[in-house]
């Protein structure tokens, strides 16, 4: 499998970010592209499809821009921060043109690494800005005023060389080569557990599980005590009883405009829409955030949905004509959710053929319950996308099934993490180290804490379970830690617990 970067760059950039791939082993091919202030969303919905990317890397303007904006493109964006270090090496270069130096950055990019400048022998003032015209207005207002020397991004840069105005990049070639360092790690972390996916795809498809619902034993020690899924309880109810008590006990004739002429048909069996999955959409603002979302994926003609709310709590049935729908579920449901201050989560089964489904209480109650599970992981975080979708051969299905089978694994790395009074924060901390490549800056970003608290933890950790430089090592800690999720997960479905709390709390 190939892997592709996509920098969003400015030729500025794009010149120091040439100079350190010309020192590096990639294993990704890099593309860069030079884009313009402003263009980046546009540039991306002309030429992402034909590019197809497995991550973005950009920065500065561009990065804010498309954090602020509703456009939210299939592959993930990777920023390139303004570190402490690059504002030093900035300042200290700057020095060399003169002592009266503005920093002018996009918007709130700097942060707070203001007080790493402040013993230097030179007067440093920040200032931000956004749009092209205001940055020109401010270098225009510096000059006249004395300032020596501007510091900033690519398109500061230019814009000073054009009042003759001595410029600095602030991206260092170091931070460059750490981004960059970070992306192959991801991507090669990525490959890993798509190659593992496929040979456990190809395992089970040697072996196939099926859904025995009750094949999980209460007696089971695979886990700790209060992680241990509970056995999943049938009921002999008929099928469409068994739906409407999915649909908070609303009857099934209710939901249909037109008047069902024979009781005994099937009113979900189309075949105008001959796939169907089931669904349950959660968020603290009501129906009035998710209404919307279900419109937009109506008006597709791509689907019918057919919801009830309780509670803030939304469950769907939805028959769609195509299979796999997790795709624009989770493209839609992005749309309202990153509009709204509150969050939206959502879990669905996977698609499947309605006939089948329906064809026995067993496989329609096991589709309802995927469902709901998948909700859980996602209001746990276990998943990146709004909507969490069980869909075969995927890592998360192949861990429910195995849970669901024979309760999961034996959790043997994980045990010396167990039994102290900071657990859970270990445990999220490496949690957040294996996914993001045992990058140190972006634990420390994503906890909002310092590099030294994250150096103290990891090295905590690694005095528990051994040193995480072994890749096979960090795959199966990852492993065991999306079992307990899973695990977790399933707990709260089974016990019918309604508040549920993160895997891992922070302590």
């Amino acid at each position: 499998m190939n892997s592709k970067v996509l920098i969003l760059s400015h030729p500025k950039l794009t010149h120091v970010v040439e100079q350190v791939l010309s020192g590096m082993e990639q294993p990704s091919e890099v593309i860069i592209k030079d884009v313009g202030f402003g263009g980046a969303i546009d540039f991306l919905n002309r030429h992402l499809e034909t590019i197809m990317p497995n991550i973005i890397v950009t920065g500065g303007a561009h990065w804010g821009m498309l954090q602020r904006s509703d456009y939210s493109p299939n592959v993930p964006v990777i920023p390139i921060p303004v570190t402490r270090y690059d504002l030093l090496q900035a300042a200290l270069q700057a020095c060399q043109y003169g002592k009266r130096i503005a920093v002018i950055l996009y918007e709130d990019e700097l942060g707070d690494c203001q007080d790493v400048v402040k013993d230097l022998d030179c007067e440093c003032s920040f200032f931000t800005f956004s749009t092209t015209d205001e940055a020109s207005s401010l270098i225009q207002t510096l000059k006249e005023s004395g300032t020596e020397v501007i510091i900033g991004a690519g398109l500061i840069c230019a814009l000073s060389e054009k009042f003759q105005l001595p410029s600095v990049l602030i991206h260092s070639k170091d931070s460059i080569m750490k981004i960059i360092e970070h992306v192959d790690r991801l991507e090669t972390a990525r490959l890993d557990i798509a190659r593992t996916a496929q040979k456990w795809s190809m395992e089970f498809m040697k072996h196939p599980i099926t859904y025995d619902v009750e094949s999980h034993t209460a007696n089971s020690n695979s886990f700790p005590p209060h992680l241990l899924p509970q056995r999943l309880k049938s009921e002999s109810l008929e099928n469409m009883e068994i739906l409407e008590q999915f649909l908070f006990n609303r009857r099934i004739s209710t939901l249909f405009k037109r008047e069902m002429s024979i009781a005994n048909i099937n009113p979900f069996i189309n075949d105008d829409y001959p796939f169907i999955s089931f669904g349950a959409l959660l968020c603290n603002e009501g129906k009035n955030s998710i209404i919307p979302f279900l419109e937009k994926f109506e008006q597709t003609e791509e689907a019918r949905a057919f919801y009830v709310f309780k509670e803030g709590e939304c469950r769907v049935v939805l028959l769609t004509k195509h299979e796999r729908t997790s795709e624009f579920l989770n493209k839609e449901l992005k749309s309202v959710r990153n509009s709204k201050s509150d969050a939206l989560y959502g879990g669905f089964s996977f698609s499947s053929v309605t006939k089948e489904e329906f064809s026995s209480e067993e496989k329609l109650s096991n589709k309802i319950y995927e469902a709901k599970v998948a909700l859980e992981l996602s209001k746990m975080g276990a998943v990146s996308d709004p909507v969490c979708v069980l869909e075969p051969s995927t890592p998360l299905s192949i861990i429910f099934q195995i849970i669901q089978q024979s309760g999961g694994l034996e959790p043997n790395l994980l045990i010396p993490l167990f039994g102290h009074r900071n657990t859970d924060k270990l445990l999220y901390t490496l949690r957040l180290l294996l996914d993001h490549g045992l990058s140190i800056t972006a634990v420390a970003n994503h906890l909002g804490t310092s590099r030294q608290t994250v150096y103290g933890l990891m090295q905590r950790i690694e005095s528990l379970v051994g040193l995480l430089t072994d890749p096979e090592k960090r795959f199966s800690l990852s492993l065991e830690l999306r079992m307990l999720e899973m695990s977790r997960a399933i707990e709260n479905v089974s016990g019918d617990q309604k508040h549920v709390e993160p895997a891992f709390q922070i302590v």
